[in-house]
């Protein structure tokens, strides 16, 4: 039998130049847990001081929103101003204090045209895993109103194609709009760096705004943002 000191999970890894303690990396969820204007909050501290003690080499934390005029879902944590900074470390901090060793990386994102809308919920539903299904069963307070409601957010895309599983269309971004987003990631970079985080992990899946500009079903552009595989990933 394989004792866990000679497992190739509990050995030193790298990513770049971030070296980890060992191979095991927590991955990103939705946390639920900031305040409505995306700022941090005591619950999310407790929640990654708590993932850090439990010995991983590497958090990844749930989606950080970059953009103002597109933060959602409800409850996601904001990056999108400078005033972010000192509330973002003390993530960063109650990780560092708790392990040393601990890594932890911001994930960078922007919902695109995944943007659920509380008329959406019962479209959405199906969808879902069984087992979160059945936590909603046992837990319906979780689809109750808050006491401060979701903003509600236009879905965009790079292109004006059809969803059917919301059942609409989103809005095409013009050309200034995603200039101010590749600007509102670089800047949420800086931020990140800046609040004690280890590194950066870009969101470009599940039909989120990268991801639908890499996939040449969303993004039917005959500009420098659309139109070769080369330019659709110049976005990211």
């Amino acid at each position: 039998m394989i004792q866990r000191k000679d497992s190739i999970v509990f050995s030193p890894g790298r990513i770049g130049n971030i070296e980890l303690k060992n191979r095991l990396v927590r991955s990103a969820t939705h946390d639920n847990a900031a305040t409505a204007e995306g700022r941090v909050s005591e619950k999310i501290i407790e929640i990654y001081r708590t993932l850090a003690k439990g010995g991983v080499g590497l958090i990844i934390t749930g989606i950080v929103g970059v953009y103002e005029k597109a933060m959602a879902p409800h409850l996601i944590l904001g990056n999108y101003d400078d005033s972010f900074i000192p509330e973002l470390k003390k993530i960063s901090q109650a990780v560092h204090d708790s392990d040393g060793d601990c890594k932890i990386m911001a994930q960078l994102h922007h919902p695109g045209r995944q943007v659920i809308h509380s008329e959406d919920l019962m479209k959405f539903l199906p969808y879902l895993p069984k087992v979160y299904m059945s936590y909603i069963e046992q837990h319906p307070e979780v689809l109750q109103s808050q006491d401060q409601p979701a903003k509600l957010i236009e879905p965009t895309a790079p292109s004006p194609v059809f969803d059917n599983l919301f059942d609409r269309t989103p809005r095409a971004l013009d050309l200034n709009e995603i200039n101010e987003i590749i600007d509102a990631y670089a800047e949420g970079i800086r931020r990140v760096q800046e609040a004690g985080f280890d590194g950066v992990q870009l969101h470009a899946a599940h039909g989120y705004l990268l991801s639908s500009f890499i996939s040449p079903h969303t993004n039917k552009r005959d500009d420098q943002y659309g139109g070769s595989t080369e330019n659709r990933t110049r976005i990211i």
